[in-house]
């Protein structure tokens, strides 16, 4: 481990809340996308604090082949874990252009990207709906224009 330049230990500058918090975000972990998502929650949602499952392709996991895909496997572990432990209320799904995950993982084109996307988040949210129907669930396409992401209801 390469040793801080600030000295052995780093100390954050915000205080320890040890309240729950109701929303949580699914996004996609690619990293070209990660400080505009941090701030669209907290800028454009107005969050202060939120729980965070981040993992390629964010939400598509929850519209995969399997009938009920946050049942097996560690990342639907997670969400239920997520969900029911941290009483969450408000759930957001984001998406967002050149996503890695579909093209490379799922192997989807990218000119059906956005259409295949629009359907597995349209998936996702139903799927959420029908396990935890007391969620309120907020879907969202994140786009490149002119060098800056936009995020918008979708």
């Amino acid at each position: 481990m390469n040793p801080s330049p600030h000295g052995p230990s780093w100390r954050s500058l915000n205080r320890f809340r040890d309240e729950p918090t109701a929303e949580l975000m699914i996004a996609c972990s690619d990293g070209r996308f990660a400080r505009a998502f941090e701030e669209f929650a907290t800028t454009g949602l107005g969050l202060d604090r939120y729980a965070r499952l981040i993992v390629p392709g964010g939400p598509a996991f929850l519209a995969a082949d399997d009938a009920d895909p946050w049942s097996e496997g560690p990342r639907g572990r997670d969400l239920r874990f997520i969900i029911d432990a941290l009483s969450i209320e408000r759930v957001h799904l984001i998406q967002h252009d050149l996503c890695a995950y579909y093209e490379q993982g799922l192997g989807v084109a990218p000119a059906a990207l956005a259409d295949r996307q629009r359907a597995d988040l349209a998936l996702a949210g139903d799927r959420l709906a029908a396990s935890w129907p007391s969620l309120q669930i907020h879907r969202w396409r994140a786009t490149v224009e002119a060098g800056a992401v936009v995020v918008t209801p979708s």
